[in-house]
């Protein structure tokens, strides 16, 4: 995006809002994702909000990622929150570099039966220059939470690629 045609709000953001809003944009790279694709997730996630160590998602419950009783596998629920604190954690970068979990903690509070809608909410809860503590919430329409999850994060060196490769 040219700095001549975007807003000054726009150009007020830090790269990595703008790199996350454009990542999970109808047609974004992260849609683009194997494992996203396996998954299907590029049909039942919807960004709802992101900003600077923020980020909310809407998530539709398919039956095809149900364990034997209608609800949600909870390695499902992990994989949401792991890409959800990735995203959030690219909020707060100024530039592109490469990042891992080091850490990840889930508590399953409630069930997930498929066929229903979630809120995925995600915050930065303490950021250092290399490191970033992260929490996700996953919860009912009815607001109760379902999955609590604690992540850390570190910016590791190595080839960094925005793009994913062509599979």
């Amino acid at each position: 995006m040219s700095l001549i045609t975007e807003t000054a709000s726009e150009v007020s953001e830090i790269w990595g809002v703008r790199a996350v809003r454009a990542a999970l944009s109808d047609g974004g790279n992260s849609w683009k994702l194997p494992f996203i694709q396996t998954l299907n997730l590029q049909n039942t996630l919807r960004l709802v909000h992101v900003a600077e160590g923020e980020l909310i998602l809407d998530w539709d419950a398919a039956h095809s990622l149900d364990s034997m009783d209608g609800i949600a596998q909870g390695g499902v629920l992990t994989v949401l929150a792991d890409l959800a604190q990735g995203h959030c954690f690219s909020t707060t970068l100024d530039a592109p570099k490469g990042f891992s979990t080091i850490d990840f903690q889930t508590r399953y509070l409630r069930p997930v039966p498929s066929g229903q809608s979630y809120r995925i909410e995600t915050r930065v809860l303490q950021r250092a220059r290399k490191t970033g503590l992260i929490e996700t919430w996953i919860r009912r329409h009815d607001d109760k939470p379902t999955t609590h999850v604690i992540g850390s994060w570190q910016i590791v060196e190595r080839d960094f690629k925005i793009v994913p490769k062509d599979t």
